[in-house]
This record gives C-alpha cells, structure tokens and sequence, in this order.
C-alpha cells in the first residue's frame, strides 16, 4: 500500500519510527499509519492481529466496546476507518472521571475474560532476554546517580529492592494477549459506544494485568491520588468477579516493574520509547515509594 494511492489530508503524528495521517479513503475520512523502521512494520504486523482479535469481541452481545474496522493491511501500513469523538484523557474531569476510570475497567476486564491466559490456549511464562535485562538494571543503576539527595533518602531503597523482586519473579509472569497501553488516551468517547485504538504495544505473549497495573500507578504516580487509583484497580475486579489474591505474586511483580520504570523515565530524557516530560521531584519520588510499599503489602 503506497501513501501515493490516497489525498492526505492532515498529519497527526509522526515520530522516528511511525508517521499517522488522515487521508481519503472511498470518499471517507480514515487514518493511514505507515512504518519507518523495519521493527516498527513488526509492530504494525501485531497492531493489525490485534484489531482482529478485539473486533471479534465487539461482535459479542454485551461488549462494552467497539474498535476501528481495518480497510487495508500490507507490509509496514495500516489504513483504518476513522473513529468520531475525543480521547477519555481529554474529557475526564473531577466531576466525571468516576464513570469513565470505572468504563475502562471494564472493558480491560472484559478483554481479560475472553481472551484468558494465553492466546492459544497454553499456559505461558514470559520469555525474558537475560543480556536485554542484564543492560536494562545496568541502565536504571546508573541513572540513579541523578537521584538529589533529598530523593535519594526515600527511592534509593524501593528502586534497588523492586529491581531484584522483579529479577528474581519476571521468569514466572504468565502471559496474555495484552494492548499493553490501553490508557484513557486510547479510549475513544463519542456518540456511538466507546472505541478502543492505537494497538502498537499489543503482544499475543505479554505479561497479563499489566494495562491494569499501568493505569492504576499512572493515576497513583502522576495525580498522587491512591484513593482515585485503589477505586481503580478494585473496579477491575469487581467487572473481572474475581480476586486479586488469586495472582498476588503477578501483580507485585509488575508493580515492581512498573516502580524502577517510571522511575527511569523520570530520570531520562524523552525518546523514542518513551514521552515522558515529567522530572523526579520529593512529591513523584513519595508517590513511588507509596505505589512500592502498597505492592509489597499485596
């Protein structure tokens, strides 16, 4: 699929390694996402799987969901109908941001239930690359010289410890199908039902729960809102109608994750892996060690 075949009609992203536009399609508005490395056409290989997976599950009776339909799919692009509305990341507010945090539990939940442990039905563990790891914790060790002294006296601990409690489980994180990044900036709000978009993390063998402790601490480490956060994660399991202590070491072990993670975006600069433009300050560093402490109490 060559760009050349359709009008463009407006760029809406484009960075080192994708570049989305909005384009004419059959006399119809559509997005055209087009790959610029030749891992990033892997990830629009995976992106395209997923649309098919999760459109399966809007055909469901009772999905809370619905996704882009896919019009075109060829090596290294995607076109893709154009869904109406606004991001739930820009609609939320103080007033409503209970009925649309308790939404996307529920959809994270329902995907959850239909897809199960793994995609082909196995019982997985995560594959992890020991030298990729290796370097990885070599990386967070030595950003933690930017640590001020202040910050320093409270995450220096938490970051080292939820380092080894994550090198010592990750081996044995179950896997799932998982979009790896549905947030409240993936989640479409219009007239229609609500739609789910961007798939370019989703995995068939990712760590399971990990979109549900990726939102929780987002909410936990950027508003320091526990209460907000807690509602959160329990709302997932109340749509799920399960326990979380069915999977205790799972969820501690990505919480851990997720501490040394936000952790290293904090202390690096923005690139191509991550946007993050937040700094560590004592208030982010109190909040990772609040989120640090709440997964070791699991």
């Amino acid at each position: 699929m060559e760009t050349t075949q359709f009008e463009v009609l407006d760029t809406l992203q484009e960075s080192e390694r994708f570049l989305v536009q909005t384009i004419s399609y059959q006399g119809l508005t559509a997005v055209l996402k087009r790959s610029k490395t030749p891992q990033m056409a892997i990830n629009l290989a995976q992106e395209h799987q997923a649309y098919q997976l999760y459109g399966e599950m809007t055909s469901e009776v009772g999905c809370p969901f619905d996704v882009a339909e896919v019009l075109e799919y060829n090596a290294g692009s995607l076109a893709l109908s154009y869904l109406e509305g606004q991001p739930m990341a820009e609609v939320i507010n103080e007033h409503n941001y209970r009925d649309n945090y308790r939404l996307l539990a529920g959809i994270m939940a329902y995907t959850d239930n239909r897809v199960g442990v793994s995609a082909n039905g196995s019982s997985l563990t995560l594959q992890v690359s020991p030298h990729g790891q290796s370097k990885y914790f070599d990386d967070m060790r030595q950003v933690h010289q930017k640590l001020s002294t202040e910050e320093a006296a409270i995450l220096s601990n938490p970051l080292a410890e939820s380092i080894e409690y994550y090198i010592e489980h990750s081996s044995l994180l179950q896997t799932a199908f998982v979009n790896m990044d549905l947030t409240a900036s993936h989640v479409m709000i219009g007239d229609a039902k609500p739609a789910i978009f961007d798939f370019e993390n989703a995995s068939l063998f990712a760590a399971r729960f990990i979109d549900l402790i990726n939102m929780t601490t987002k909410i936990w480490f950027v508003e320091g809102d526990r209460e907000k956060a807690l509602q959160f994660y329990d709302d997932f399991w109340k749509a799920k109608a399960e326990s979380p202590d069915n999977y205790s070491e799972q969820l501690r072990t990505l919480i851990m994750q997720r501490v040394f993670g936000f952790s290293y975006e904090l202390l690096t600069d923005p690139n191509q892996y991550h946007n993050t433009k937040l700094e560590m300050d004592t208030k982010l560093a109190a909040n990772i060690v609040a989120v640090y402490e709440w997964g070791m109490g699991l």
